[in-house]
């Protein structure tokens, strides 16, 4: 997925670095980050899962600790993954509501209902959903990232 969004980023794009990896490895790329280098926004887009949801989490806290902002999401391409995405059967277990509710408060609040929804089923929407095709025939994700 990462390489398809670098390869299909507008011209006129404010990213100065892209860190893509498995689980928990986005929080150590935003550990190697310094307040030096000028960061004023950590975007991230990733599976909607209970780990997905976790991940910027804890990279926020690692973020507010170096000084960094809090990591964002992606309110586009999660927007496409909600619309593109066919839901599957989670590795992890389901969550209740009430932790679900507590855990999608970091997404944009039109995707949080859904989130929560995917999180007390139990499934999974992978960010495969948004390939290469999307990114290339759509441009109101660049809006994320302009």
């Amino acid at each position: 997925m990462s390489s398809s969004l670098v390869h299909s980023l507008p011209d006129n794009h404010r990213l100065g670095y892209v860190a893509w990896g498995l689980g928990g490895t986005f929080r150590a790329s935003v550990n190697t980050l310094a307040a030096k280098h000028r960061i004023t926004e950590i975007r991230y887009f990733g599976d909607l899962d209970l780990s997905g949801i976790r991940i910027p989490y804890a990279a926020s806290k690692t973020a507010n600790e170096r000084g960094l902002p809090t990591v964002q999401p992606t309110e586009r391409l999660y927007g496409a993954l909600l619309e593109l995405g066919h839901a599957r059967g989670a590795k992890e277990k389901a969550i209740d509501a009430v932790e679900a509710r507590a855990l999608v408060e970091w997404m944009p609040a039109a995707h949080r209902a859904k989130a929560v929804g995917l999180l007390v089923a139990g499934q999974r929407l992978a960010q495969e959903w948004v390939g290469y095709r999307y990114l290339t025939r759509n441009t109101a994700w660049h809006a994320d990232l302009v």
